[in-house]
């Protein structure tokens, strides 16, 4: 889009003829099946990443030991090894669409749709980034203390997010030409002060949905 703009505001305002139109449309579809393609097997490189760490977890074994020390320190090396295993396969499933176990969140949605649940109980906020794409984000079984920062920004886009009723959720969304609707469902439940949930960022061309059950 800044490649666009810069090209027209050349041609139109300081009369630069580069005699690129016939190769504009193109060039863009060229650059965005590279991206595509580049995507899916980033994807792919991570799913078989994850594949092959469990198929490594499940059938890797331990020596057995007569001694109750040795088994304990067998026993203590692979809860480690497990817990390696695991912790770098919810890294790898970042993202991905699915379930999100990272405290943290980092979702880019461009021409796709990401679908993510998120279940870390300490959630400390992320960004959301739709352009052209759609985001649906699910923390109802996530959880935190404090106050944090989501950074959402949404350009020819959607965004839905779903997020507890006892929540405090403070939205600070500049929107320009799109719509930002809060339609979470009035509950008796008091707010909790302590779960502030803060959104920043820009909606542009698009639209952004709160909601809660």
């Amino acid at each position: 889009m800044l490649f666009f703009g810069v090209y027209f505001l050349l041609e139109r305002e300081f009369y630069f003829d580069f005699g690129l139109e016939n190769y504009l449309l193109p060039l863009g579809l060229i650059a965005l099946g590279i991206y595509l393609i580049t995507q899916k097997q980033k994807e792919k490189r991570i799913m078989e990443n994850v594949q092959q760490q469990m198929h490594n977890k499940q059938f890797k074994s331990s020596p057995l030991d007569s001694s109750d020390s040795s088994s304990a320190e067998a026993q203590a090396g692979s809860d480690e090894s497990k817990s390696n295993t695991s912790d770098g396969a919810k890294k790898n499933f970042q993202g991905i669409s699915g379930i999100s176990y990272n405290d943290r969140v980092n979702i880019d949605a461009i021409f796709s749709g990401v679908n993510k649940r998120v279940l870390s109980k300490k959630f400390e906020g992320g960004k959301l980034t739709a352009a052209f794409g759609g985001i649906d984000l699910d923390l109802t079984q996530a959880d935190f203390s404090g106050t944090v920062y989501l950074q959402i920004d949404v350009i020819f886009g959607g965004t839905k997010i779903l997020v507890p009723p006892h929540w405090d959720v403070r939205v600070e969304i500049t929107n320009i030409a799109a719509g930002v609707e809060d339609k979470r469902m009035y509950s008796q439940t008091e707010v909790d002060p302590e779960k502030v949930l803060v959104l920043r960022g820009t909606c542009f061309f698009g639209g952004l949905e709160i909601r809660s059950f």
